[in-house]
């Protein structure tokens, strides 16, 4: 019962550092696309 708590925690766990790390890439790509198309503009 025990290890079957702990094992559903972690998953959570990792679920959200995986969430974490999909927005912080996301957010780093449209700061690129944003720098880049502002670089071709000016």
């Amino acid at each position: 019962m025990h290890n079957k708590v702990a094992k559903i925690s972690m998953d959570e766990t990792v679920q959200k550092s995986c969430w974490g790390g999909v927005t912080l890439w996301a957010v780093i790509g449209l700061a690129a696309v944003i720098l880049m198309a502002y670089l071709f503009s000016v």
